[in-house]
């Protein structure tokens, strides 16, 4: 294969790496709205429950308050996790795309490079 051609195929490679990214990017963007999205009903579940609290509904059965608090709080913290794993998961990839970027990189550059010692 000539020269030309390996840099031109790099070339498409690194292009098609860049596309790769620029959607993972895109994605990560998507989780960290729905992370904040859901901060805030959290934060606004939270106002309820304490407006709940105050309006002494739940007078005859203050367990059951506490159990909705309970529930709330623990969907919040797995949630959180969730959206939390699929960022570092989404991050592995962008790390891993980079490294086959630097990869794609430093062959156009050996090919670069053997063209001119002959």
């Amino acid at each position: 294969m000539k020269k030309e051609d390996k840099i031109k195929a790099l070339s498409k490679k690194a292009q098609q790496l860049t596309e790769e990214k620029e959607s993972k990017s895109s994605t990560q963007k998507q989780v960290e709205n729905i992370e904040e999205n859901y901060e805030e009903l959290f934060r606004k579940a939270d106002f309820l429950l304490g407006r709940l609290e105050e309006s002494n509904i739940f007078s005859e059965n203050p367990y059951a308050l506490e159990a909705l608090k309970d529930e709330i709080h623990s969907e919040h913290s797995v949630i959180l996790l969730n959206l939390d794993e699929e960022k570092e998961r989404i991050q592995r990839e962008k790390r891993s795309i980079e490294d086959r970027e630097s990869d794609l990189s430093y062959q156009k550059r050996k090919i670069e490079l053997e063209g001119e010692e002959e």
